[in-house]
């Protein structure tokens, strides 16, 4: 929204993503064309750096959930040779700011839930069992995105992305006036631990590629 983005252009505790717009390669059957890739890193009203689709994905799930509520993604995975394709959408948000030791410190909670699609290999999928490990994998594996990011974020770009500042001037307001201070410093080594829990609601229309 326009609006947010004029609030937070001036924001010297965090910043914000822009769309990334690029221009798809000409081909001889094919005219170049307009696409929406990767995003904008803004901070203090400057261009910071690019981010990648992985690290954009991760700021749509922290931030502005409401806004992406209904926003399905996919993802291809390895189960015991198998390729397993997911279709996925946060289901719960939840982001506690917290004090330990004297020290900020962020907890995050992301439910996702899944529909399987293709495998190349047959799956024992009414076995509770492989369905478990399947949802242990998946959570794991987005647990490693986010925490990709995050220290992206914290220590690369050294910008607040998805608004951790605000849980502090909203639920911390006597603290912030001594943390916005040092907030160029403490940000980048705040711990922010992510818990992920997948839980695959149905099947969708599984198709195995190749198997006979």
């Amino acid at each position: 929204m326009i609006h947010k983005v004029a609030d937070r252009y001036t924001n010297p505790y965090r910043g914000f993503v822009l769309g990334r717009i690029i221009s798809s390669p000409k081909s001889v059957t094919s005219r170049s064309s307009l696409l929406l890739n990767g995003g904008a890193v803004i901070n203090n009203g400057k261009f910071v750096d690019w981010l990648d689709g992985d690290d954009v994905r991760v700021v749509h799930w922290l931030s502005e959930k409401s806004k992406w509520k209904n926003y399905e993604f996919t993802e291809t995975l390895e189960y015991k040779s198998t390729k397993v394709t997911y279709f996925l959408r946060v289901s719960k948000r939840e982001i506690h700011s917290v004090y330990v030791n004297g020290k900020p410190k962020l907890d995050v909670q992301l439910n996702f839930k899944a529909t399987l699609g293709e495998m190349n290999q047959h799956l024992a999928l009414s076995d509770p069992d492989i369905f478990a490990q399947l949802e242990e994998i998946t959570s794991k594996h987005l647990e490693k995105i986010i925490h990709h990011s995050l220290k992206h974020f914290q220590q690369d770009l050294k910008v607040d992305l998805i608004g951790i500042s605000d849980y502090f001037v909203q639920n911390y307001p006597n603290e912030w006036k001594n943390l916005k201070n040092d907030w160029v410093h403490v940000y980048p080594t705040m711990s922010i631990p992510v818990h992920v829990d997948v839980k695959i609601e149905k099947l969708g229309m599984t198709q195995i590629i190749g198997y006979q």
